[in-house]
């Protein structure tokens, strides 16, 4: 049992790792966990657990999408360009993770999130640098919101890890 927990971790911590590419890595733990905690008699993460971790997973996703949309919104960035801005960010960081042993796939995100609100921005207002200022706003809100949501994926690890290693 020792060493399943420890290679289990391990698909945490990758799962984890699944966010930088704008994918749901936090609720891959969160069900990998519930599966473990239902077929298995001596890991019990108990009801409070639960509502705590399922509340993280939400709180995650939530600050991600709301940083990028705030950002853009907090620079001028219209409904379209922010719409543009979440495509964007998504292909970005599929075309980014060959790069960087798979890094990439962040500042994939990011320069997806820039160029496609800027593409937008520029072809409503024909203006270089209002577009480049707008697109900033996704930029820096996409940053925000990534960091959010690793940091919760990271809360969500340091509740469940301990828990998988304390028997």
């Amino acid at each position: 049992m020792i060493i399943f927990s420890y290679v289990f971790i391990l698909i945490l911590i990758f799962f984890w790792g699944l966010n930088f590419l704008s994918l749901p890595g936090n609720w891959l733990i969160i069900l990998s966990l519930a599966g473990v905690d239902f077929f298995s008699s001596q890991i019990n993460l108990g009801p409070w657990s639960w509502v705590l971790l399922i509340g993280l997973g939400i709180a995650g996703e939530a600050l991600e999408w709301i940083g990028q949309y705030w950002g853009g919104k907090k620079f001028g960035l219209s409904s379209r360009g922010n719409i543009a801005a979440i495509i964007g960010a998504i292909v970005g960081s599929i075309l980014g993770v060959p790069f960087f042993l798979g890094f990439g796939a962040i500042l994939g995100a990011l320069l997806g999130a820039y160029l496609a609100s800027f593409l937008v921005e520029y072809l409503a207002d024909r203006s270089m640098a209002k577009a480049h200022q707008k697109a900033l706003g996704a930029f820096w809100g996409k940053a925000l919101g990534l960091v959010a949501k690793l940091g919760i994926g990271m809360a969500i690890l340091v509740i469940a890890i301990p828990k998988l290693t304390s028997f």
